[in-house]
């Protein structure tokens, strides 16, 4: 599942690599272009949910290791 979500977050980063979204000028692109600030927000929520979900993860681990 995690590979998955990796592949998936690593796909919509080289769409958005391709549709031209540049480190230089990340924040006036977002700004012009609703369609890359859109694809970008959906990746950051993504992002976000997969961290989440292995913190959790992480949590339970530990939990259990000191149990």
């Amino acid at each position: 599942m995690l590979a998955s979500a990796w592949k998936i977050i690593r796909n919509r980063l080289e769409a958005l690599d391709n549709s031209g979204l540049t480190d230089a000028r990340i924040k006036a692109q977002l700004l012009e272009r609703p369609d890359l600030r859109e694809e970008y927000l959906i990746l950051y929520d993504i992002v976000n949910t997969l961290v989440d979900a292995l913190q959790h993860r992480f949590s339970v681990l530990a939990m259990s290791a000191s149990a």
